[in-house]
Formats: C-alpha cells, structure tokens, sequence
C-alpha cells in the first residue's frame, strides 16, 4: 500500500500529462527555446553598437551577454543529447 500511496500523485500527473499531449495543441519546446536563442542573439547585436566601450554599463552587458551565452549553451547541449 506505500508504494501506491506515495507515487499516487505521479502517476495521476503522468496520466493526466498524457491525455492532454494526446488531445489539445501544445506547444512544442524545442521550438521556442531556438526562437529565444535567436531573440537573444539579435538584442545582443543591436545592444553592442549602442553603448560607450568605457561606461560602466558597457562592462556588465558584457557578463550579463557572457552568462547568458553560457545558460543558452548549456540548452542546446542538453537538448542535443
């Protein structure tokens, strides 16, 4: 009876899950996550051009831009394998 008890609530979601792949439209992830890599690589490129070299501002858009680059990375890999 434990067993049951305590995966009750993950079977009803896997179920549930399940039955609305099969019957609604849902949207597919690996799509909008290329859509956000390209949104993100086009205000990259418009953001660059707007900003002094020297300003404070100019520096955390460059880590901001790297950590970003580096999380964005990481979901391709992922979605990859």
């Amino acid at each position: 009876m434990g067993i049951i008890k305590s995966s009750f609530s993950f079977m009803l979601g896997a179920v549930c899950g399940v039955y609305i792949a099969q019957n609604y439209n849902v949207p597919n992830i690996h799509k909008l996550a290329d859509y956000a890599v390209l949104m993100a690589k086009q205000m990259e490129e418009s953001r660059d051009s707007t900003l002094h070299p020297r300003s404070v501002e100019f520096y955390i858009w460059k880590i901001s831009r790297l950590l970003i680059c580096l999380a964005l990375e990481l979901v391709v890999r992922k979605k990859k394998k």
